[in-house]
């Protein structure tokens, strides 16, 4: 959707344009899972191949045949279930496709003397997991205004602002044992509740109960980030004489990233109950991070270009830069937490639950460059 809008004002015009963007991805050249027992069976013939016996007994190679039939009692255990199901967990855990929503808004226009430039942009786009949090939203923001105050000076001034925030599972999307690898690899026969608990309890032995474990009751990550900078510039042309120009830019830049991680234990059941917990997370815990990059730019750039009884051109540059960097990081944790309905570092009781540390880093620049060139 592009709508544009058009007005006079003073000696130029108004430009309103707004820019919508809707988007369906559909995950391309994802790996398709293979019925249960077909993987039994190039398991056998793998180890017959290497000499070894089978692991699959035909009996079971049936049951798993069997949509009527996906666990027993195990014969040699009976503490624990044996299943035999077929389930295509990549269809079971992600979406057919997820939606992204991109809009912009920009407001222009100019006078004699001046022109301007206002945009706003919002994206939010959905993730891929049908379970737990996976989402990402950022906002952004510039103005940029150019203003010539005589005829020899000038100003430009650009301002922008943006903030981003993702909420992802406790586990990476597509690190090693991470969800993705979790969901190729997970065993098919194995369900993700346990048979007769009425879906509330997670299966012990089971990677796609230990990953749904975690996607919808294991914690999350919130990261959150926001900047704001600009950018000005005083330029001057023809100042004391022809050919001379001269630029004083100040460039300051903000950068904080606070993170907001939490872990909450998610057990494991079999026939006995409880028999561990998903990902090995056995106390409620909460990370939080705070992080501030500060920068600042200042330049002075001077350049004399001229051209004399139209033969001798003459060529000077010169310019100052000074850079001021700090950056500075803070963060906390705390473990063994009482409750796990809202985790906050005071719930701390025990001080060898928690940590703090910080981080940080400083620097300064200070350059100048010249250069002479005569034709």
């Amino acid at each position: 959707v592009v709508v544009l809008v058009t007005t006079k004002s003073g000696q130029g015009k108004l430009k309103v344009n707004y820019q919508g963007m809707w988007t369906a991805k559909k995950m391309g050249l994802f790996p398709e899972r293979i019925n249960s027992w077909e993987e039994a069976e190039m398991q056998n013939l793998a180890r017959i191949n290497a000499g070894q016996s089978p692991d699959w007994s035909a009996e079971l190679i049936a049951l798993m045949k069997d949509p009527n039939q996906y666990y027993r009692i195990n014969p040699t255990n009976p503490t624990a279930y044996q299943y035999f199901g077929n389930y295509n967990y990549p269809e079971i855990l992600l979406k057919d496709k997820s939606t992204r929503l991109n809009q912009n808004l920009s407001i222009s226009g100019s006078t004699e003397k001046d022109n301007y430039l206002f945009s706003l942009g919002y994206i939010t786009d959905k993730g891929i997991f049908r379970f737990g949090p996976d989402d990402y939203k950022r906002l952004n923001g510039r103005f940029n205004y150019h203003r010539e105050l005589s005829k020899m000076f000038s100003l430009d001034s650009k301002i922008l602002y943006s903030r981003s925030e993702r909420n992802s599972s406790v586990l990476g999307a597509s690190n090693d044992y991470g969800l993705i690898y979790n969901i190729v690899s997970s065993r098919s026969i194995s369900p993700i509740y346990l048979p007769e608990s009425g879906d509330t309890k997670y299966a012990a032995g089971s990677a796609a109960g230990e990953t749904v474990g975690l996607l919808k009751d294991g914690g999350r990550n919130n990261n959150v980030i926001q900047e704001i900078g600009g950018s000005f510039e005083l330029g001057a042309k023809d100042i004391f004489t022809e050919g001379l120009k001269l630029r004083l830019l100040y460039s300051p830049r903000i950068v904080m990233e606070n993170d907001n991680n939490t872990r909450i234990p998610v057990p494991m059941y079999n026939v006995n109950g409880r028999t561990g917990w998903a990902g090995g997370i056995n106390l409620n815990s909460i990370i939080k991070g705070r992080s501030q990059t500060l920068t600042n730019n200042w330049q002075a750039v001077g350049e004399y270009n001229r051209t004399f009884n139209e033969k001798h051109e003459v060529l000077v540059r010169g310019g100052y830069r000074y850079d001021d960097y700090r950056y500075d990081y803070i963060g906390a944790s705390a473990s063994n937490l009482p409750t796990d309905d809202v985790l906050a570092l005071s719930q701390f009781g025990d001080k060898n639950n928690t940590s703090v540390g910080d981080n940080i880093q400083t620097n300064t620049l200070i350059s100048f460059f010249g250069t002479a060139q005569y034709v």
